[in-house]
């Protein structure tokens, strides 16, 4: 214990929410299998794990080392209180990686 690798609990947490809705469903579908799926989508869209592996892979094809934190530059803090971040959304981090797919020829022009 002790350790937390954030891509590995992501998976598993997938993989137990997973587990949870197919036997919920096998029942018959109700509020808490969509309330499953919705937490489903929800963890799997809100975790920073495969946009961050997707961004270093574009690093990499670049010749660029990998970063801990690839989106860091995307995080805001407040004037008032510096102590106060605002952790880049899912929407920006698409948007900055569609932009570096397309630098190194990896994307497709929307």
């Amino acid at each position: 214990m002790g350790y937390w690798d954030p891509y590995v609990e992501g998976e598993e947490a997938l993989n137990d929410y997973s587990n949870l809705l197919r036997k919920v469903s096998k029942k018959e579908l109700n509020k808490t299998s969509f309330r499953l799926g919705l937490l489903i989508y929800c963890h799997s869209i809100e975790m920073s794990a495969p946009y961050d592996i997707l961004l270093n892979l574009i690093r990499c094809i670049n010749g660029q080392p990998y970063k801990f934190m690839p989106y860091f530059h995307l995080i805001r803090k407040r004037k008032k209180d510096p102590f106060h971040w605002i952790m880049p959304s899912p929407h920006s981090k698409i948007e900055f990686l569609n932009k570096q797919a397309l630098k190194v020829g990896e994307g497709k022009n929307s």
